[in-house]
């Protein structure tokens, strides 16, 4: 089989490998292995083909599949972002609306109280409701603040 030369003989016997040497018919022997062991073309061949016609007529047909996914998928966000925008108006409008309900509100309130807290409308309420009239001048003391002890009464 294999030829090893003086300088291979001791080589192996060193414990090195040594190359092997093939003559002519051992190199056509080793080629017509590997040739039965492969795959014959014929039958390999029209599997290859068919996979690689089949992927070319499906690769446009995807490729447009994915651009109508990019394009659709823009469009929904398009679309959700546009009804974010026009639920936030009406939210804005709404809020605007009660806040100039509340501003009516407050005014109207703050009229309210100046009206309850005006002293005209306090003394006829204590006339009416309560019975009381004003002091009669003679009862009404007067108290020095300078005087000690609250003594200076006239």
């Amino acid at each position: 089989m294999a030829t090893a030369g003086t300088g291979q003989a001791e080589q192996a016997a060193q414990g090195g490998r040594a190359p092997i040497v093939l003559d002519a018919e051992m190199r056509a022997q080793a080629q017509a292995k590997r040739q039965a062991a492969a795959p014959e073309p014929s039958r390999l061949a029209p599997a290859l083909v068919g996979f690689a016609a089949w992927i070319g007529r499906i690769a446009p047909i995807l490729a447009i599949a994915l651009l109508v996914g990019i394009v659709a998928v823009a469009a929904l966000h398009r679309v959700a972002v546009r009804h974010s925008i026009v639920s936030l108006g009406y939210r804005i409008s709404a809020e605007a609306t009660r806040r100039h309900r509340l501003e009516e509100e407050k005014r109207r309130l703050k009229l309210e109280l100046a009206t309850l807290r005006a002293p005209d409308r306090i003394e006829r309420l204590a006339r009416e409701r309560l019975g009381m009239v004003p002091p009669d001048p003679a009862r009404i003391v007067t108290l020095d603040a300078a005087a000690p002890g609250g003594e200076g009464a006239r």
